[in-house]
């Protein structure tokens, strides 16, 4: 690792971006993101620090074709030459409207599901000890007024048809209000 130094500013920014997640000191230029212990649930904080840190909405996917350094720094000068803004979407309450587009989160995570079906990564299990007799009402009651309160508990994910009919199986992810 680090074997070449950094030069330009953007290197400079990526190798303290990559040091900071990925935990390691002295990240070269040439240090490829998965050969040094990056793997996609790290790619994706990766971009997000991008985003923040120079201004440039960065696909997850080129992290996986510009893996080094360099490659990546070569990508986010070409994505300010283009002098694309970070567009952040308002948020708005929308009615129940049936099928809604994914956030760019829920795209993110799409993919990366995609990549590694069945991974848990972004699951936070967690257990809590009750104490004295339990109210199986109470419970039932608690659980309904968390679901009903929050829509994201009522979300469910589905793959859905492409109308252009571009790229592999034209599959999708879209999101609905009801599970």
């Amino acid at each position: 690792m680090g074997a070449e130094h950094p030069r330009n500013i953007s290197e400079e920014l990526l190798c303290g971006i990559w040091e900071e997640v990925l935990k390691k000191e002295k990240i070269g230029s040439n240090d490829n993101f998965f050969e040094v212990g990056g793997h996609s649930l790290l790619a994706t904080q990766v971009v997000s620090r991008i985003r923040g840190a120079l201004g440039v909405e960065l696909p997850l996917r080129v992290l996986f074709e510009a893996s080094t350094v360099r490659e990546l720094a070569v990508r986010v000068e070409q994505e300010k030459q283009q002098g694309k803004k970070i567009r952040i979407p308002e948020l708005k309450a929308v009615a129940e409207a049936g099928r809604q587009p994914l956030s760019y989160a829920q795209q993110r995570l799409w993919f990366l599901d995609q990549l590694q079906p069945g991974k848990a990564g972004y699951n936070m299990p967690w257990a809590v000890r009750l104490l004295g007799p339990l109210r199986k009402e109470a419970v039932w009651w608690s659980v309904s007024e968390i679901v009903r309160r929050h829509e994201v508990m009522r979300t469910r994910f589905s793959r859905a048809r492409r109308s252009s009919g571009a790229g592999g199986d034209g599959s999708r992810g879209s999101s609905t209000g009801r599970g």
